[in-house]
């Protein structure tokens, strides 16, 4: 049966939230952290239960699961994310493949600036 195209509508609006994360990493100066490491290389418990928790894969990974995202950064004017699975505690990997609508997550998480409290952009019809 016709439809409207809702992949297109999903991948337009995972674009523009990738573009507003990448607005709001920026006002952090190119990265935020969210689970700081100690010197001993163990993560911080309470940051980890305070985190952006989305769904999303490695490159190694065939379907999606549950991960803690640990930081996010602009490398090379690339987005990257790095997390650990929920159910697993060990090294951050980088997150290949986000779930539609779980960006949104990780924005909602990162704290304004005194230069950048907004980062919504204006939606191209």
């Amino acid at each position: 049966m016709k439809h409207t195209d809702f992949y297109a509508l999903h991948k337009k609006l995972d674009e523009q939230a990738r573009n507003e994360l990448v607005a709001a990493i920026k006002a952090h100066g190119g990265e935020y952290i969210f689970i700081h490491e100690n010197e001993d290389g163990d993560y911080n418990n309470e940051e980890k239960n305070n985190a952006p928790i989305i769904a999303a894969s490695t490159r190694y990974m065939d379907g999606y699961e549950d991960f803690y995202v640990v930081r996010v950064a602009i490398e090379d004017d690339w987005l990257q994310i790095y997390g650990f699975p929920k159910d697993d505690w060990y090294a951050e990997a980088e997150l290949t493949s986000v779930a539609h609508g779980h960006l949104e997550y990780i924005i909602d998480m990162i704290p304004e600036t005194e230069n950048v409290q907004d980062v919504t952009i204006a939606s191209k019809s």
